[in-house]
């Protein structure tokens, strides 16, 4: 464990361009882990190249693993929140309503991955 007063934010599309591993999170426990950011990489962009204020909702392109760390998340018996965190100007032009259903059903998909 870390400590007492410190745990780790989880962020996927941080473990994807900092060219995170599986044995990376096969390493956490639910000890370690506090929070849970969850998204996804635009496609066609290098890893190096990605810009962090460009995400896409989670399962979106494909690029990041979601699935994997989907399922370290479970095995590790994972149960904080877990958030999703686009920053994506099509979802910002969505009204209210037809965003907070894309992602809903974005996170049904990731979750019916475990």
């Amino acid at each position: 464990a870390i400590g007492p007063n410190v745990g780790l934010l989880l962020d996927a599309w941080h473990w994807y361009t900092s060219g995170g591993d599986e044995s990376q999170l096969a390493g956490l426990t639910n000890q370690d882990v506090v929070n849970v950011h969850v998204n996804d990489a635009p496609a066609g962009v290098d890893r190096d190249e990605q810009r962090d204020n460009v995400r896409l909702l989670p399962a979106a392109s494909g690029v990041i693993d979601i699935a994997t760390f989907m399922k370290h998340l479970d095995r590790m018996g994972y149960d904080g929140p877990v958030t999703v965190e686009p920053f994506n100007q099509e979802l910002r032009e969505m009204d209210d309503r037809a965003a907070a259903e894309r992602t809903k059903a974005s996170l049904d998909t990731i979750f019916a991955l475990i």
